[in-house]
């Protein structure tokens, strides 16, 4: 795979068996540390929100950046 600035992902892990997720996570992490920017969409919540160094969801249309312990709130009390 040829090296990029911009890495876009669309519900990638999506069709992935869950064993599989964090090494996909792990490889992510790494070349966001390398430089390149990730943006991975995910209607998972698991799938890469510790690697995240920002969490967007979409609140009544509209984007929101939320921080990791707002994201953590959000998940404790879904039903």
């Amino acid at each position: 795979m040829a090296d990029a600035d911009l890495l876009p992902l669309d519900k990638t892990a999506r069709a992935m068996c869950r064993r599989l997720r964090p090494g996909l996570a792990e490889e992510l992490r790494r070349r966001a540390d390398s430089g390149v920017t990730v943006v991975a969409v995910s209607h998972d919540p698991d799938d890469f929100h510790t690697v995240c160094d920002r969490i967007l969801v979409v609140v009544e249309g509209r984007l929101k950046q939320i921080t990791h312990d707002e994201f953590h709130t959000h998940l404790e009390m879904a039903p």
